[in-house]
């Protein structure tokens, strides 16, 4: 039998710290942080303790991890739709179809209700709460885009634009969370 490649290795590397990663996201958003230790997390996974923590050298570092990884995909749609042809209703649309079945479905509800912890949590690690403060304002700014071209080409009221944002931001939370703890069902979108 020949040795394996290192791009096989990169390969079974890559999957086994995703498998860690998306398990410890699924514990995390179900049990919070400080209920969620590292032998729970290998033990979903099905691997050793000492495995988990080469991957990972504590639970606080691969919170943040995955915080950091919500931030970058969520924020990659809010980009996307900010700068999306059509008119300022269709944009909004368009974001809405992009992150609403990732907030409500599968390891997507997961990744937002963590975002959501960060949110409401002392708990939370620091670093993990500044990085979603730091990026906040880029939230901010690609969603007031959106509703400032929808103002302009009237397919969106002319509300004061922080007040649209702020409730936008609001429903989703709420409707995240009521899913989640619901069962994970999307609502229907037009």
């Amino acid at each position: 039998m020949s040795p394996r490649k290192q791009a096989d290795n990169d390969t079974i590397r890559t999957a086994r710290r995703n498998q860690i990663l998306f398990t410890a996201v699924r514990l995390f958003a179900a049990q919070g942080l400080a209920a969620t230790r590292m032998q729970d997390i290998a033990r979903v996974a099905g691997i050793s303790p000492g495995l988990a923590y080469h991957y990972f050298p504590s639970k606080e570092n691969l919170y943040i991890e995955i915080v950091e990884l919500a931030i970058q995909a969520s924020l990659g749609s809010f980009r996307q739709a900010a700068v999306a042809p059509g008119n300022g209703l269709a944009r909004l649309r368009g974001l809405l179809h992009a992150i609403i079945p990732h907030a409500f479905l599968h390891e997507g509800a997961a990744f937002f209700h963590i975002m959501i912890q960060v949110m409401t949590m002392e708990s939370v690690p620091v670093p993990a709460r500044e990085s979603l403060r730091r990026s906040w304002p880029d939230y901010q700014s690609q969603l007031a885009e959106i509703f400032r071209a929808g103002q302009a080409d009237g397919s969106i009221r002319p509300d004061p634009i922080e007040q649209q944002v702020l409730v936008l931001c609001s429903i989703l939370q709420g409707a995240s969370v009521l899913a989640f703890v619901g069962g994970g069902d999307s609502p229907v979108l037009p």
